[in-house]
């Protein structure tokens, strides 16, 4: 089927009532991360869409190899860093959780 039958972003943007429209949006908002992959946008929605994408650094860090064009480089590459910066936090996180056996072994309660 040619490209015309399917609507923008895959989904209808026929005029309904505001919360209709400001859900839409905030969709397309959170989509735009992987929205970034189609090759047919233009400029002007490219750059939109990355101002948007960078609200969600990790999908654009899983996407960004992808993309087949970039405007706003910069921040592509702050998103980038951002979630590297997160990845490495999480890894943090998770090894401090983790106790040390003498600890245990230390705080374990008797029962006699």
């Amino acid at each position: 089927m040619p490209d015309d039958v399917f609507p923008d972003y895959f989904v209808t943007d026929s005029p309904k009532d505001a919360a209709h429209q400001r859900l839409l949006r905030d969709f397309c908002a959170w989509q735009a991360p992987c929205l970034l992959l189609l090759p047919t946008l233009d400029p002007q929605t490219r750059a939109t869409l990355e101002t948007q994408a960078v609200e969600r650094a990790l999908a654009v860090e899983q996407h960004c190899h992808l993309y087949p064009a970039i405007i706003d480089a910069e921040a592509i590459r702050a998103a980038r860093i951002e979630a590297l910066l997160r990845a490495s936090d999480r890894q943090a996180q998770e090894e401090d959780q983790t106790m040390a056996t003498y600890y245990i072994e230390l705080n374990v309660t008797r029962t006699n």
